[in-house]
């Protein structure tokens, strides 16, 4: 699933954004970039980021399907999504996990924290959005229950070693 809706937003991208912004003038694109501007667009916070940027924004020359890809943050990071997502595939294979679950595990482990700083990052220029990594505002609760989940499992195996984990008593709820 994670290959089918990730090769859906690249191919998106490839027939949607990319030939828009390198096929119409720098002025009709900086026209819709939220980065450019922040007072016309909707609610847009506005937080700089500039230390992220390969390229400025408002972008100041007419780029390349290459120059899009490989020269700005957004594009570079997106790369680097598709290629950690490559990555998660192939070792999420059950060929792969059965005969090599060691990459499997360092692959998926390091991967979890490396994605949520690639999105940060991808989405630091404020090209769309609200001028604020949207990644924040959508991951923030999710990543803070599993941070929960994983320190309580770490005090557990730590504090409580050989102890099996508590199960709650249902049987009065029927």
């Amino acid at each position: 699933m994670l290959f089918a809706t990730a090769a859906l937003h690249v191919l998106s991208h490839c027939v949607g954004t990319l030939p828009g912004l390198i096929s119409h003038p720098v002025e009709e694109v900086n026209a819709i970039l939220g980065c450019a501007n922040p007072d016309a667009t909707t609610n847009y916070l506005g937080v700089s980021m500039e230390w992220l940027q390969l390229s400025p924004c408002p972008l100041e020359k007419k780029t390349t399907y290459m120059g899009v890809l490989f020269k700005t943050t957004p594009g570079l990071t997106g790369v680097a999504l598709v290629l950690l997502s490559v990555a998660i595939g192939y070792t999420a294979r059950a060929v792969r996990r059965k005969t090599h679950f060691e990459w499997f595990m360092y692959v998926h482990n390091a991967a979890m924290p490396l994605w949520l700083v690639l999105l940060f990052i991808h989405g630091s220029a404020g090209w769309v959005g609200v001028g604020f990594p949207l990644v924040v505002l959508v991951c923030t609760l999710p990543v803070a229950l599993y941070l929960m989940d994983r320190i309580g499992r770490l005090v557990r195996y730590y504090l409580f070693p050989g102890l099996p984990p508590q199960q709650a008593d249902l049987s009065g709820l029927s």
